[in-house]
């Protein structure tokens, strides 16, 4: 699950769900049964930004016919992407296919891992708990998780709603994540973070964390004596007319995507088995196109909290991020949005209640651009203008001489540090402190301290380049010609790395 990626490995989460299974089975679900779905509120929406369905339909094609264009399959889009205004859709479509095996497309109730999506069911039901007096805010986690340290005591049920507990994310442990196709009791989980030093005082700074949605699972079912999954079911999905959405995975279930990868030569291959007692409330949802509207309208009908309760869901408290979304204002609009990344899927989703209009990407690729395009396809809806679809870097081969000088150990400046303190949680900047380049004489490899390693294409100007993620190595060379450095652009992030002697 992810808030949104700032180096390649943070675009993955695992999930772990339990196994009660939900009042309507997914595994049983058809992908052309009638959806029952509640009676939906009255819907008065200004015009939309966009003007017709038929010419944002015109734009998004267009805008999305550019990934992979150049690199292959392997980068252009594979899932469903779905625009709705008032519940209604405006723009569905089925991209690449879903199975690979049956060559079957994604429809809008074909069922994706939706990885950290996860998050905001997890805070409704918190709230839930909240409103019915079972569960208050500011409970002390340890009062409801009492096996948690005493370096715990400050940490409340809202410091991890919020994501300002300062623990550290169990999604970081090499260990865990080795032997995510196994079960995992709640106690392994939490041994890979609890004896580790909060990154800041509770409630002080923002620092994304998925131990912190992972307690909120242990702390739902020890508050309402029921199952995560059972729970979600009785008091969250079914209220909202959700039928396919669940923690239950079943990903041989009809209509289910199957999730998948690049391999190192960038070959689409489908991903190995993870157990999703891993992920649980932090990741573990599988849904669909469909669901995801209806939760967007039972969210702007207040089926589920009312007004005060979801003012408060939706008001940040740090750094943009609510509780379990984002609000930012983007294009004159407030957006509500969040990322999800596990193995073999990604996804996003963005809500913008004064429009009434909801973006849903849902991926069966792990390696796609999901968040470029949502982010082109929201930008055409809020402005009714294209988008200038992606351009693919040119690819040049394999350069030996460049890739030998600029292999080595490296570790960053004191000035990029300060820097990035400013701007990534604690753990995030950890992570990146020190990189390695390697070269293995047919690609060049880049692994930084406390992330996987990513391969760097050859580009022109002598610049090094990811096909995901966005990043750019440039090498530093002294008067002399020699490698003394490289600079990792990505966005807006700038770090700067000197080569160890």
């Amino acid at each position: 699950m992810k808030r949104g990626a700032l180096l390649p490995c943070l675009a993955l989460l695992l999930a772990c769900g339990d196994k009660a299974p939900p009042p309507s089975s997914p595994t049983n679900a058809s992908s052309s049964a009638t959806v029952a779905t509640p009676p939906r509120p009255a819907v008065n929406l200004p015009p939309p930004p966009y003007g017709s369905s038929e010419a944002l339909s015109r734009m998004i094609d267009a805008y999305a016919a550019g990934f992979g264009a150049s690199w292959g399959p392997g980068f252009a889009p594979s899932g469903y992407v779905l625009v709705a205004r008032g519940g209604e859709t405006v723009y569905g479509r089925a991209f690449g296919v879903a199975v690979p095996k049956t060559g079957a497309r994604a429809d809008e109730n074909t069922r994706f891992r939706i990885g950290s999506l996860t998050k905001q069911f997890t805070a409704v039901a918190t709230l839930k708990l909240v409103s019915d007096k079972k569960l208050s805010l500011e409970d002390p986690v340890k009062k409801w998780v009492p096996v948690l340290p005493p370096a715990f005591d400050a940490v409340t049920v809202r410091h991890l709603c919020a994501q300002t507990s300062g623990i550290a994310s169990y999604t970081q442990d090499e260990g865990l994540m080795s032997d995510r196709q196994k079960p995992a009791q709640p106690g392994r989980v939490l041994a890979t973070f609890t004896g580790k030093p909060l990154a800041f005082a509770p409630g002080s700074e923002f620092g994304y964390s998925n131990s912190n949605y992972f307690l909120l699972g242990l702390v739902i079912e020890r508050a309402s004596g029921l199952t995560y999954e059972r729970y979600l079911q009785e008091k969250v999905l079914a209220p909202a007319g959700l039928t396919r959405t669940s923690t239950i995975d079943a990903p041989d279930a009809p209509n289910t995507a199957v999730g998948r990868t690049l391999d190192e030569s960038d070959a689409v291959v489908e991903v190995k088995p993870i157990d999703m007692s891993i992920p649980f409330a932090a990741g573990a949802l599988r849904s669909t196109p469909h669901d995801l509207v209806l939760w967007d309208r039972a969210l702007a009908g207040h089926t589920l909290l009312d007004v005060d309760t979801e003012k408060l869901r939706t008001t940040p408290v740090q750094s943009d991020y609510a509780f379990g979304v984002m609000r930012q204002s983007k294009f004159g609009h407030d957006v509500e949005s969040h990322n999800g990344g596990i193995d073999g899927f990604s996804s996003h989703l963005s809500r913008v209640p004064d429009l009434g209009l909801v973006i849903v990407v849902l991926m069966s690729s792990d390696a796609f651009e999901t968040d470029k395009l949502a982010a082109g396809v929201l930008r055409m809806a809020l402005e009714g203008k294209p988008q200038v679809a992606p351009t693919e870097r040119k690819v040049l081969p394999f350069e030996s001489g460049l890739a030998d000088a600029i292999s080595g150990d490296y570790a960053i400046v004191e000035e990029s540090k300060q820097a990035l303190a400013k701007l990534l949680p604690p753990a995030v900047l950890e992570s990146v402190l020190t990189t390695v380049i390697t070269n293995d004489g047919r690609k060049v490899t880049m692994k930084p301290k406390g992330q996987g390693a990513f391969t760097l294409y050859f580009g022109e100007n002598g610049a090094l380049f990811t096909k995901k993620s966005g990043i750019v190595v440039v090498a530093q060379k002294d008067a002399a010609g020699k490698v003394i450095g490289v600079e990792l652009q990505q966005g807006r992030l700038t770090i700067d790395y000197i080569h160890k002697p």
